[in-house]
């Protein structure tokens, strides 16, 4: 038992010590820093084959040292996946970690380290396996060997890469990891597309050694997926290898990049890192290239690459690609410059070559397809004040290949200057708000059109053309101007539509001009149009500089098409020849007016629309007018003005010097058709047998002449008469159309005359004689203008008395109420007093209440407040008097009021609205009289039965007239008013049931019409200013009246009244009379000086109600008026 015990425990220690020093081993493995200690190829993981502690690495943080131990090239293979966090190369022989397996670099805390040293030697070491990068990896490459430190395995994982050896390293594969690229020292060779990342940031030096320590060499092509940012800083350089492509997703930075030579290759700038800022050297190169092609160094993609260094001097041409911008803000930033088209710049259709400095002077020959980004511009000038002295060609082709096509210049802020030759055979167009400026001495020859978009292009060449383009267009925001004279070819042609040509002062010649809205600004300088078509067409704009017509033919046209009116108000120099005037039919009365001198030939007048010349012209060639309007506002030099059926020629100006003739085989009018002037001729006039001549009359004073002066007269054809509106005849005028006073003499006679809108009352005399040619007037018998007027003055009065015999019967209500209500309080204050009136004054108030006392204390009084209102109305005629027509009139309405009665005094309130029809006798007319009154009215007794009585009022008319004159009708309306007032008297003596009362009094009446104008037929018939009328007559009446019942009182009673007009001052009219021609004053006869009025009435009194009737019957000199008035009362 202990024997076994023993062996036991013996077994025990053994096993223990053994697997314990295997996981120790096996743990150590994984954390040690093992150099390889194998002088031949080998498994790096054999532990036998390493050394210090004899386990191989393989681990984070584990360290791989290849040391000095071999004495020829080994090769380690990677038998399994390993990692370490350190590995360094030392040894003179070549040392190559190669294998399937994976390589992993992986620290717990900083970065992972691959150092090549040589202390031991310069070998040139390879890892070829694959390695991924858990953690970034520095590198430190210091072996001299002239192959270098290679990576031909595949990079994968997060991390990032940094070089900080001072010796060449290769990356020989195309690589995945995610990290950026930092070559901070030495040589670095990219030896296979896609050795740094695509979409990656290689870093390119790290500023802070001397420039070009650290040299990128691109050794192989790289194609677009692989396009990497390169960041290229100051100490760093990065080398195009010969023949090699490379494509970069963006450069930026202040180092150098060197393009190969002298095999030359795309070098090319992508999109992909967004917009950068170069401020570098770009150098090497050489001539030649093209885009699709090699030799070249291309800005593609959708960004913008900034080119700010001063010293780069490559020999490739650059291309700029659509969609893509190259800024430009130093004079050599885009390489050797005063180069040719070898080592120019060319911008792709879409693209954009930008320059943004002050001063700079950027001389490359420099080719545009293309409205650029945005339409900004295939060269924009950004900013500042810039000058390109180098060709610029205006289209151009790649033959690989790249049409050509038109381009744009845009200028934002500042100037841009191009002082060499623009070629090309495309379009050009200038773009943004700046200044562009064509200068120098060498023309300029592209082919294509010219527009001015935007801003303002400034011609200054010296000697030679600055544009010969076809057609030249300034839009609307756009400006041309010249700095010198002759800048343009004489084979363009010009349009300004919106903008402005400015030609500064200078003399131009062009083609023709298309001037269809915009300014011409020539500040004394000449423009000659060589056009023989349409050497000029404008519309409603302005021209104040002179013109010459230098073709041997060419009209002047306007077109109508904005309906406004065209102003040449320059000289105009037809150039020696005949030239048609075509002028479009807008919707002003004047098309187009010339108001400059026109000389050096003769003008047909052309088209429907009006032309007005109103200079002073000196061209003595022929004048026609074959269409359309032609007047003559100026003065025309001797010549033959001929016009044509159907043209017209009007205005009053002069026609000829002397010896000037006017034909007429068309229409002829002073002024205008439907104006009125003078037109002078010096020299003779004929018309033909197809000639009209158009005549307009407003009076003798003021109206269309025909003044013939030196020459004869030759009539025949149509003479039209048209009276304006509102024209005014006057008996005995006569109105000279034709004066020949100065002349030769008038021969022969209108074959027809027409008259328009003449009154038929009139009968027109045409007068020839032998200088002369007027008309004289037939007028008719007096007519009845003053009728209506005076009819309506007299109507006023008719209805006033009407009110006031209304009134009248209201005041004789309010005595009877006041008087029994005096009855009455005399009677209660003898009572309470206990006083014994004197025996007079008893039988005075006996006598005076006796009606109401007769039925006693059974019989009511009447009531102080009655409110009335009542239909009135009237009928009545007015014999014909002297010169004033009488009339027949009825009318009708409504009025209503409220009196009061208390003691002694009485006051009342009435208004009414009435409608007077008027007819006047013979048919002469008719109107309608509307009035509005307001009256008040009071009476007070003064002793016994001794009263004063007052109305006092006003009314509002509206009169609307109607009067017919022979076979016309003439109306009008006026508004007037009147103001009336009526003071008396009277005495009432009571006779058993009867009331006697006579009375005297006063009536006065002011009442005024607004002025007045008739309207209708062909003129006006009758006015007159604001007029005033008076009349005061005397009145004397007596009135009867009877009062039976008690509950209900029947009060019958008959007036009769005579009334006197005793105001001397005369109550007129005053008249104008276009037929009559005369001022004429009218005396209105108010209601006459004698007149009788008849009266009777009945009134009834119930508890509440009363009501009452009054028929007037009034009889005078020629009058016989009827009133009637029914009226109903509420009594309270």
């Amino acid at each position: 038992m202990l024997g076994l015990f023993v062996v036991n425990f013996f077994l025990f220690r053994y096993f223990m010590k053994r697997y314990f020093l295997l996981g120790f081993c096996l743990f150590v493995s994984n954390l040690n820093s093992a150099t390889w200690n194998l002088d031949a190829n080998g498994s790096w993981n054999v532990n036998g084959n390493w050394a210090v502690p004899p386990l191989f690495p393989n681990g984070t943080d584990a360290i791989a040292d290849f040391g000095t131990i071999i004495t020829n090239n080994r090769t380690i293979t990677l038998g399994q996946n390993l990692t370490v966090g350190t590995v360094t190369f030392n040894d003179n022989n070549n040392y190559l970690v190669t294998g399937a397996n994976t390589l992993t670099f992986d620290v717990s805390a900083g970065n992972s380290i691959l150092t090549i040293n040589n202390g031991g030697g310069n070998g040139a070491h390879t890892i070829s396996c694959p390695i991924l990068l858990n953690d970034s990896l520095t590198i430190a490459q210091n072996s001299t060997n002239a192959a270098g430190f290679t990576l031909s395995g595949a990079i994968s994982g997060s991390g990032s890469i940094i070089y900080n050896g001072s010796q060449r390293i290769n990356f020989s594969t195309s690589n995945s990891y995610v990290g950026s690229t930092s070559l901070n020292n030495g040589s670095i060779f990219y030896n296979s597309s896609g050795a740094f990342p695509g979409g990656s940031t290689v870093n390119i030096g790290d500023g802070t050694g001397a420039a070009n320590t650290t040299q990128l060499n691109i050794n192989a092509g790289v194609a677009t997926p692989a396009a990497f940012l390169a960041n290229v800083n100051s100490d760093g350089r990065l080398i195009q290898g010969n023949n090699r492509v490379v494509r970069i997703s963006g450069l930026q930075g202040s180092g150098q990049v060197q393009l190969n030579t002298p095999v030359v290759q795309l070098f090319e700038v992508g999109g992909g890192g967004g917009n950068t800022i170069f401020s570098g050297t770009i150098l090497g190169g050489a001539a030649g290239g093209t885009f699709n092609g090699g030799g070249r160094l291309n800005k593609t993609g959708s960004s913008k690459l900034t080119l700010t260094g001063n010293t780069s001097t490559y020999t490739n041409r650059t291309f700029i690609g659509a969609a893509s911008v190259i800024n430009v803000q130093a004079n050599n930033a885009l390489g050797v410059t005063g180069s040719g088209t070898l080592s120019g710049v060319f911008v792709l259709s879409g693209g954009s070559l930008e320059i943004e400095g002050i001063g700079l002077n950027l001389d490359k020959y420099i080719g545009l397809n293309g409205n650029g980004v945005g339409s900004t511009g295939a060269l924009r000038n950004i900013s500042g004040i810039n000058t390109i002295p180098n060709t610029i060609q205006i289209g151009w082709i790649d033959p690989l290949p790249i049409s050509a096509s038109d381009a744009s210049i845009g200028v934002d802020l500042g100037s841009l200057t191009l002082s060499g030759s623009i070629i090309g055979s495309q379009a050009l167009t200038k773009v943004g708000p700046g200044i562009l400026i064509f200068s120098g001495a060498s023309a300029n020859t592209y082919s294509g059109n010219t527009t001015i978009s935007e801003g303002t292009l400034q011609l200054n060449k010296t000697g030679v053309a600055a544009i010969v383009s076809p057609s030249i267009f300034i839009n609307s925001t756009g400006t041309l101007q010249l700095d010198q004279g002759n800048q343009i070819s004489n084979l363009s042609n010009l349009t300004i539509d919106g903008g402005t040509f400015n030609m500064n002062g200078f003399s131009e010649e062009l083609q023709n001009l298309i001037f269809n809205s915009g300014t011409l600004l020539q500040a004394g300088g000449q423009l000659t149009l060589n056009g023989e078509t349409a050497p000029l067409t404008m519309r409603d704009v302005s021209i104040s500089g002179d013109l010459l017509f230098a073709g041997v033919t060419g009209d002047i046209i306007f077109d109508a098409t904005n309906n406004g009116t065209g102003l040449i108000s320059g000289n105009i120099n037809l150039g020696g020849v005949l030239r048609g005037v075509d002028v479009g039919d807008g919707t002003s009365s004047i098309d187009l007016s010339i108001a400059g001198v026109i000389s050096n030939g003769g003008i047909t007048k052309n088209n429907l629309g009006t032309l007005e010349l109103t200079g002073a012209s000196a061209y003595t060639g022929a004048t026609t007018v074959n269409s359309g309007s032609l007047l003559i506002n100026g003065s025309l030099a001797d010549g033959v003005v001929t016009i044509n059926a159907p043209g017209f020629l009007g205005g009053t100006g002069v026609i000829g010097s002397g010896a000037g003739m006017l034909i007429n085989n068309g229409s002829l009018s002073p002024a205008t058709q439907s104006g009125v002037g003078t037109l002078t001729v010096n020299g003779s006039y004929s018309q033909g047998a197809s000639g009209e001549l158009l005549m307009n009359i407003l009076s003798a004073s003021n109206h269309d002449v025909l003044l013939v002066n030196t020459g004869t007269v030759s009539l025949g054809g149509n003479l039209t008469l048209d009276f304006l509106p509102n024209y005014v005849i006057q008996k005995g005028d006569i109105i000279t159309l034709i004066d020949n006073s100065g002349g030769g003499g008038i021969a022969g006679q209108f074959s027809n005359i027409s008259i328009n809108n003449l009154d038929p009352d009139l009968t027109v005399n045409p007068n020839y004689t032998s200088n002369a040619f007027f008309l004289s007037f037939n007028f008719p018998e007096t007519g009845n203008e003053f009728q209506a007027a005076a009819s309506a003055a007299q109507a006023t009065f008719f209805l006033t008395n009407q009110r006031h015999f209304i009134l009248d019967r209201r005041l004789d209500r309010l005595r009877r109420v006041g008087r029994n209500w005096r009855v009455e309080d005399l009677d209660v204050e003898q009572e309470v007093e206990g006083f014994s009136f004197s025996e007079s004054q008893n039988q005075l108030t006996a006598s005076l209440s006796s009606v109401h006392s007769k039925s006693g204390s059974k019989c009511r009084k009447p009531p102080r407040t009655e409110w009335y209102t009542s239909p009135i109305g009237s009928l009545g005629s007015v014999a014909n008097q002297k010169d004033q027509l009488g009339f027949k009139y009825w009318s009708g309405g409504v009025a209503s009021g409220l009196d009061y009665a208390f003691n002694e005094q009485a006051l009342g309130f009435f208004t009414a609205y009435e409608r007077a029809s008027v007819q006047q006798h013979s048919d002469a007319g008719n109107f309608l009289l509307d009035e509005f009154s307001v009256e008040i009215y009071g009476l007070s007794f003064l002793k016994s039965e001794l009263f004063v009585q007052a109305i006092l009022g006003g009314a509002l008319n509206w009169y609307k007239m109607k009067r017919n004159a022979s076979s016309t009708s003439f109306n009008g309306s006026v508004r007037g008013g009147s103001f009336d007032g009526l003071l008396g008297m009277g005495y009432d003596f009571q006779v058993h049931n009867l009331l006697i009362t006579p009375e005297i009094g006063a009536q006065y009446l002011f009442s005024e019409i607004d002025k007045y104008q008739e309207t209708g037929g062909q003129k006006a018939g009758l006015s007159y200013e604001r007029q005033s009328l008076n009349s005061l007559e005397a009145i004397v009446s007596l009135r009867v009246a009877g009062v039976w019942g008690c509950s209900t009182k029947w009060i019958p009673q008959i007036r009769g009244m005579w009334q006197y007009q005793c105001l001397d001052t005369k109550s007129d009219l005053v008249f104008a009379s276009v037929v009559l021609n005369q001022i004429s004053r009218l005396q209105i006869l108010g209601p006459t000086r004698n007149t009788f009025i008849l009266a009777p009435s009945i009134r009834f009194e119930s508890t509440v109600w009363s009501g009452e009737f009054i028929y007037d019957i009034q009889i005078g000199d020629g009058i016989l008026a009827q009133y009637g008035y029914l009226g109903l009362g509420l009594q309270f």
